[in-house]
């Protein structure tokens, strides 16, 4: 009986824990491109998901989080269920990267693997001037 009990309490308990989001941890690192030096002045912005239930029709709460890099080029974004991200930096185009994770680690209620690295390469905005030659014969 005691191991009947045992067993339903860990099936209902892994039911909750599989409708909470699971806990996500990465490290995202800019780099420039041209030089493969880290953008010091680069914001990260994700969005992630507050609330899910599966068994309620209500719509999930999606927050936006952005932090800055530190002088290595990396900020270390925390959150529930990864949305959706991108980086942005002052005279730099928009850039953004991911990971695919197939993995759920429901005894932990994290996304495996925990911390990657993603690296993000930006590319440097430069003046371009376009040359117009004139033809003096016609």
């Amino acid at each position: 009986m005691k191991l009947f009990i045992s067993l339903l309490t860990v099936v209902i308990c892994s039911g909750c824990a599989m409708g909470k989001p699971a806990n996500v941890k990465c490290t995202v690192r800019v780099i420039d491109i041209e030089t493969g030096l880290p953008i010091t002045n680069a914001v990260v912005q994700n969005y992630f998901t507050e609330q899910y239930s599966p068994w309620e029709k209500k719509k999930n709460i999606v927050k936006r989080h952005e932090v800055p890099v530190d002088e290595n080029g990396e900020a270390v974004v925390e959150g529930k269920d990864i949305y959706g991200g991108a980086a942005y930096a002052d005279g730099y185009y928009t850039g953004s990267a991911g990971i695919k994770s197939d993995r759920k680690n429901s005894v932990m209620n994290r996304w495996d693997p925990w911390n990657p690295t993603i690296e993000i390469s930006f590319r440097p905005k430069k003046i371009r001037y376009l040359w117009c030659i004139k033809n003096e014969n016609g």
